[in-house]
Parts: structure tokens; C-alpha cells; sequence
């Protein structure tokens, strides 16, 4: 009996040599069928190291964009671009399915809203394919041949008709609201919106963050980095007088559309990216660049497309302007913002 007891212990302590310098996939393997069959001993299951499951940090939210003038938002380069585009309408068509490119729907562009029904469908759309629910909210308002409607009546009309229909068919909903040039008369109408609305439902505006848009040549003005920095500066100094750190702020339209003044964009282009990327530009949460693939698509054209164009339709091949956008170094934004200092 002794010799048997001693052949025992020789043969689990062989036994546990093994295990210890099996392989660890060996191990799990084996531990899995130890569970699969609990009415069985397993003397290697006590053994056994699983290794522990790592935390996967979020993916970065989406910076570099597109404001895409009426091309097809599925066409192939539209992910090479950018890593987020959004359309002026509540679009219920295709939606990206790859999750490598982020396409935002507008709620309303001036009054005309959508229905219930295609509210829950996008909702459903965008759910299932990059997991976000944000919604843009007006376009140029204080501009007469775009949104075009005084402050106080959208105040009104977001008070009384856009809240009570995103509330009641998508609760969970992100809105990003203003979609105004940040020159004077913009910032004017943002602020008597939100100043109109405060009185009417004796609360802060219910959001998300805000966007606004960049074009010094809209007052005659030729853009230049100097130019673009006090416009972006202007806006955060809105935000930080009527905002809240945590609000996001996107820069939905950035561009260069006059012919006369618009001389050397892509030197403009590579300062103002520098700007957005650097220490006193990450405040902003995305931005996007105005752009066209042709004449025929193009709704400011009469301005001059080559002078903002990232493509072309024929054949589908990226301008150099585009391939320098493409491929410039983004650095992720900084948020929440630094609250102003007193």
C-alpha cells in the first residue's frame, strides 16, 4: 500500500507539471469542457488560468467631415474623406453599415418637419448601423435664402412642434442646434432664439451642443487664417457666455466659395486644419468642409466649385485638394470644454 500511495502522489505531481506548463489556450479549451460537462471530474479545472477580459476604451467620436452638396452619401469615397458627413434634409435613404463613416440627419431646415414615421425609421437606421442619435436643428436661419425665419418664431416653433415630436418618437435624441454663420448677425439671431425660448418655457434650451459655419467671404471679407480664427474665436465666446461645457460644438460648413476672393485654398485649407487640430482648436467637436463632386450637383457653384471641389463625379477620383483632406492628421477634440475662466 505504501508503494501505491507513493506511485499516486508521483503521478499527480506529474500531473500538475503538466498542466501548469500547458499552454494557455490548451487550458482554456479544457476548462470549457469542464464546464460543458459539470457532472465529471476534472482535475484540471482548478489548474486553470483564464486570463481576465480587458477593457475596450470607446472608439473616438468622428472630427473630420464633409458637408456634401447633393451626391449620394454611399458612394465609395465618401468614407476615404471623412469620417462623417450629414445631410440638410431628414434623410430616409441608405445609411452607412460599415461604422468607419458617421452620416448625420437634419431634423428641420427651416419649419417643414417629418413625420412620426420617418423619424422612428431613421432612428431605427442610425441605431443599427454607428449606434448615435444626433440630429442637426436649422440651417442658416438669419440667412433669407436659406432657413430665412426670425428668431422668435422658431423659437416658437421648437417650443411648440419640433420638442413634442422628437420626444414622443425618439427620446433618446442628441440635438445639435443652430446651424449659423458666425458672423454678427448670426450670433444675433442665435442669441434672441435662445433668449425667445428661455422666456417662453422658463428654461434652458434642451441639447446637445450647437454648429455654426465658417464663411468670411459671405461679408466681403477675403478668407485668410486670421479671418477663420476670429470667426471660430467669436463663436466660442458665444458658447461660453450661453453654453455649457459639456455642450458639443460643431463646425458643420467650412469653405472657400467666392472666385474673387478665394485665391489660394489650399494653403488656406492646410492652415485652418492646423488651427482645428492644434492646441486652441480642439474645442470644437467636429468639423466639416463644404464640397461638391461637380457643376451639375452643385448648389453654390455660381460661386466657383474648384475652389472648394474634394471630387469628382467622372471619373470618381479625389481632386488634390481632396487627397490632401483625406489624409491630414486629426487629433481628437478636447471635451468637455474648459469652462471660461471667471
Amino acid at each position: 500500500m505504501g508503494k501505491l500511495r507513493l506511485l499516486i502522489f508521483v503521478a499527480l505531481c506529474i500531473l500538475m507539471i503538466v498542466t501548469i506548463k500547458m499552454p494557455s489556450n490548451v487550458q482554456l479549451i479544457l476548462a470549457n469542457k469542464a464546464q460543458s460537462s459539470p457532472s465529471k471530474t476534472n482535475l484540471f479545472l482548478p489548474l486553470v488560468s483564464i486570463p481576465s477580459v480587458k477593457n475596450t476604451p470607446p472608439l473616438l467620436p468622428p472630427r473630420r467631415g464633409i458637408a456634401p452638396d447633393n451626391f449620394d452619401q454611399l458612394h465609395p469615397q465618401i468614407s476615404q474623406l471623412a469620417d462623417w458627413s450629414f445631410r440638410w434634409s431628414a434623410y430616409d435613404g441608405e445609411y452607412p453599415t460599415n461604422n468607419q463613416h458617421e452620416l448625420v440627419p437634419m431634423l428641420v431646415f427651416s419649419k417643414g418637419l417629418p413625420t412620426p414615421e420617418t423619424i422612428r425609421s431613421i432612428d431605427r437606421k442610425t441605431d443599427l448601423n454607428t449606434g448615435h442619435d444626433y440630429w442637426l436643428v436649422f440651417n442658416e436661419c438669419e440667412v433669407w435664402i436659406q432657413c430665412g425665419t426670425a428668431p422668435e418664431k422658431q423659437a416658437r416653433f421648437f417650443h411648440d412642434e419640433v420638442l413634442p415630436l422628437i420626444n414622443a418618437h425618439d427620446p433618446d435624441a442628441r440635438l445639435i442646434i443652430g446651424g449659423i454663420i458666425a458672423n454678427e448677425k448670426g450670433l444675433a439671431w442665435l442669441t434672441t432664439f435662445l433668449e425667445s425660448y428661455r422666456a417662453l418655457a422658463g428654461q434652458d434650451l434642451p441639447r446637445a451642443g450647437w454648429h455654426f459655419h465658417i464663411y468670411p467671404e459671405v461679408d466681403g471679407v477675403k478668407p485668410s487664417t486670421a479671418q477663420f480664427i476670429a470667426s471660430a474665436e467669436r463663436f466660442q465666446a458665444w458658447v461660453n457666455i450661453n453654453g455649457k461645457p459639456e455642450d458639443e460644438v460643431w463646425l458643420t460648413e467650412m469653405g472657400c466659395l467666392s472666385q474673387p476672393l478665394c485665391k489660394d485654398v489650399p494653403n488656406y485649407l492646410a492652415d485652418i486644419l492646423a488651427y482645428l487640430n492644434g492646441e486652441n482648436g480642439r474645442w470644437i467637436t467636429r468639423y466639416a468642409w463644404y464640397t461638391s463632386y461637380s457643376k451639375s450637383d452643385c448648389y453654390a457653384c455660381s460661386y466657383n466649385p474648384e475652389t472648394f471641389q474634394l471630387s469628382e463625379s467622372y471619373p470618381h477620383e479625389l481632386t488634390e485638394l481632396g487627397r490632401f483632406y483625406a489624409n491630414h492628421s486629426t487629433q481628437p477634440a478636447i471635451y468637455p470644454r474648459a469652462a471660461p475662466e471667471e
